[in-house]
């Protein structure tokens, strides 16, 4: 049962019947939890708000609804392979429940859904659940007041208008800071925002959400969204998300993880090369931090650091202390 309320599944309905979806009495009861005789009456005042509609038969008999603007009908042909392509997408941010982001894909993917001509398609479409499957690590909590903070970031993103975050970082400390928020990146299931701070002389740097203790949309506020900045120049140099100046590293793994690491591309300066003796030397272009550290553990006794001494250095005592817990 959808426990949505009246006023916002109309709203709901009318956007998807704006954005060219084709709706049956049925589809509407199951979508919306209602019954026969108030969908037919959703579609009634969807006329008094505006909306022209008009109806076909189909070959099992339902009549089909669909809106029109001025007598032409609002129209936009989807394939079942467009919707599985956005159904697939969709499951890599499954970590979003509860947020203004989950609502929006949801509607998208149901109004994109909805224009499927065929009934088997349809059919075919509901079965994705099944038929693609995404296993993710754990996400990071995004409780009830995280989300609320994601919306002000997202607010700043889209009005290109500045935020006033209070943040605490890793270590404890806790900022006041006024950014210009540039890009929302998700890693690892959880969100990451990049942004130029003003205390900081418009240095470019990333934030955790979940370390923001709070976050105001600061109004009218405007700043300028630079042209020459995109966020793969910001990353470009970290192994995933972490940023610092890159140095030579070089790791040797067993020949048993050829077949694993041969297929996989960790950094975009990386080449690789297979010994006689069947091991894989990989060697690329990465700061040495905690980010490259664990990449490096997570492989254990498969892989070793060749060099640089720092890196070696790190993941042996990384490794000892792990051994000590046993």
């Amino acid at each position: 049962m959808d426990d949505r309320t009246k006023a916002r599944k109309l709203t709901d309905l009318k956007a998807r019947f704006e954005d060219g979806g084709r709706f049956t009495i049925g589809r509407i009861i199951e979508d919306y939890g209602v019954t026969r005789r108030t969908a037919n009456r959703y579609i009634n005042e969807l006329e008094e708000m505006g909306l022209d509609f008009v109806s076909e038969m189909r070959d099992d008999g339902q009549k089909v609804w669909q809106a029109t603007v001025r007598g032409q009908k609002l129209r936009v042909t989807y394939t079942l392979h467009d919707v599985m392509a956005l159904f697939l997408g969709r499951t890599f941010f499954d970590f979003l429940a509860g947020t203004t982001l989950e609502e929006r894909f949801d509607r998208v993917l149901s109004s994109v859904e909805s224009q499927l001509s065929r009934r088997e398609d349809q059919k075919q479409a509901r079965k994705f659940c099944k038929k693609l499957f995404l296993v993710h690590e754990g996400p990071k909590k995004l409780p009830a007041k995280k989300r609320e903070l994601l919306d002000w970031c997202l607010t700043g993103l889209l009005k290109e208008q500045k935020i006033r975050v209070d943040y605490v970082a890793a270590s404890g400390s806790r900022s006041s800071l006024v950014l210009h928020p540039y890009t929302l990146v998700a890693f690892k299931r959880g969100l990451y925002l990049i942004a130029a701070v003003e205390e900081w002389g418009g240095q470019i740097y990333r934030f955790a959400l979940e370390r923001m203790a709070d976050v105001e949309w600061m109004s009218g506020e405007k700043f300028e969204y630079p042209e020459s900045y995109t966020p793969e120049k910001f990353l470009k140099s970290a192994l995933y998300i972490q940023t610092g100046k890159p140095e030579p590293v070089e790791i040797e793994f067993t020949a048993g993880t050829r077949p694993f690491v041969e297929y996989r591309k960790y950094h975009h300066t990386q080449k690789l090369e297979v010994r006689k003796n069947g091991r894989v030397r990989l060697t690329m272009k990465v700061p040495v931090n905690d980010e490259t550290l664990y990449w490096v553990v997570s492989f254990g006794a498969n892989a070793r650091v060749v060099g640089p001494k720092s890196l070696k250095e790190m993941v042996a005592a990384e490794l000892r202390k792990a051994a000590g817990q046993y």
